[in-house]
């Protein structure tokens, strides 16, 4: 099972979707060791809706949802930044990025093979940045790969595999790029 989007700002209620087998009879969903019980607002066959309020106490960081009647919990993110969710489709141009501001959370789904979403965020200065990407930390198989590019086009930095996979640590594809952004300007 998997939660769409996978997480939530601390403090605020965020509605996902839960995907996989046999929701329809889903009655309840805990976050955490007990920390918020999740209200039901629709559930059938492969899916179930969920709103969620996230304590405002709630620790930050890596968390799991409990949903009766599964054998294995859902990986779920806790979050002190703004977060943000981008429909299926909605930042695929290149030419028209979906503008964003730093440290918001974006959330999304890259729904077809060699699908990419473009975002960009506008600085009034040299700025140090991180770009991290969670996927398969909460359960997707997915390849991401981070690129900025400036103003002009031009790619300044990428990042795909974060780290050499030499089999002591379980493998992970999802990017961390941290960089500095040398200008005043859109990236």
């Amino acid at each position: 099972d998997l939660a769409l989007p996978g997480g939530g700002e601390r403090g605020k209620t965020v509605e996902f979707d839960l995907q996989g087998v046999n929701l329809e009879g889903v009655d309840a969903v805990t976050l955490g060791a007990g920390l918020a019980v999740g209200k039901i607002l629709k559930a059938e066959f492969g899916r179930a809706r969920v709103s969620l309020a996230i304590p405002k106490d709630a620790p930050l960081g890596d968390t799991f949802l409990h949903v009766a009647g599964a054998a294995l919990p859902v990986p779920f993110v806790i979050s002190g930044m703004r977060e943000m969710t981008v429909a299926p489709g909605a930042a695929r141009k290149r030419s028209d990025p979906v503008p964003v501001s730093l440290g918001t959370v974006v959330n999304g789904v890259i729904d077809s093979d060699r699908a990419a979403d473009y975002f960009s965020v506008r600085v009034e200065g040299p700025e140090d940045v991180v770009l991290d990407v969670e996927s398969m930390n909460l359960g997707f198989l997915l390849d991401p790969l981070v690129v900025v590019y400036d103003e002009a086009g031009k790619r300044i930095a990428w990042q795909d595999e974060p780290t050499t996979n030499t089999g002591k640590e379980p493998a992970n594809l999802d990017p961390h790029l941290a960089l500095r952004l040398p200008k005043a300007g859109r990236y």
